[in-house]
């Protein structure tokens, strides 16, 4: 297994930032903090409700699009379920046309199922949501994009250094370019 290493690590508690005496900014009002996660996603607030069961359904989804991030509706249900909670989320947010939210399909047997019954449900992006990015997540990325090819495409995770080169293939970077809208990484130790 391949290490990181590093002379320094600092945590949270050994980093202070000083204020300067004079800034250019005037208020927090003039600072912006949105991204362009995909092409087409832009999040006004730079939050993402993680794809877990105990983390995001259509509620959490909803109150973190208000707030201006975007939530992702999790695949640990039946396909059924989670169509309708897309559709719960574009029926309990007026705004929805202005408002984003994903949803998370697995690699397995399902997963171009899930794909299907979600986009008929209105979603517009969808995470290839694994632990471990491989060739599988790959195959399934290409094919929900061939299949539906407005929909955008996030693939994840970069969990481990082990998977950078796969991240790195000339192939894999094309790809991504062309089909997946971004990838997801994590950090774990």
């Amino acid at each position: 297994m391949a290490h990181l290493h590093t002379k320094h690590t600092y945590g949270f508690e050994d980093v202070s930032i000083v204020p300067a005496a004079h800034s250019a900014i005037e208020s927090r009002r003039d600072v912006d903090t949105s991204v362009q996660l995909t092409p087409n996603v832009r999040l006004e607030t730079p939050i993402i409700a993680s794809p877990m069961a105990d983390v995001c359904d259509w509620r959490m989804a909803a109150e973190i699009a208000r707030a201006g991030g975007v939530g992702c509706i999790h695949r640990f249900m039946e396909v059924e379920e989670q169509a309708q909670q897309v559709h719960m989320f574009y029926e309990a947010v007026t705004e929805a046309q202005r408002l984003q939210v994903m949803a998370a399909v697995g690699t397995g047997e399902r997963a171009i199922e899930r794909a299907a019954a979600l986009v008929a449900a209105g979603i517009r992006t969808i995470i290839v949501d694994v632990a471990f990015l491989n060739e599988k997540t790959l195959r399934t990325c290409r094919e929900i994009k061939q299949r539906w090819p407005d929909v955008e495409v996030i693939s994840g995770n970069v969990a481990t250094v082990m998977a950078l080169p796969l991240v790195r293939r000339r192939a894999y970077q094309q790809y991504v370019s062309a089909l997946a809208m971004a990838r997801r990484a994590v950090h774990r130790e």
